[in-house]
């Protein structure tokens, strides 16, 4: 196991800016957000599941032509 490749709720928010960890714990409860794995108590997020949530929320721009 690769310990870089998970992140805690803390770590993560550290990433991605304008998101706190109230907002992951609100959308863990809601079933919405990046995928997480809970460890006994702890909740992790992989790294890989996180870039593919941000992927998926992408957004194009229009054509302002």
């Amino acid at each position: 196991m690769n310990p870089s490749a998970y992140l805690s709720p803390l770590q993560l928010t550290d990433e991605l800016p304008g998101i706190t960890t109230r907002q992951l714990q609100r959308w863990r409860d809601e079933g919405r957000g990046p995928r997480y794995a809970k460890l006994g108590k702890s909740v992790v997020y992989r790294r890989a599941d996180v870039d593919a949530w941000v992927a998926a929320n992408l957004v194009g721009t229009r054509d302002q032509s």
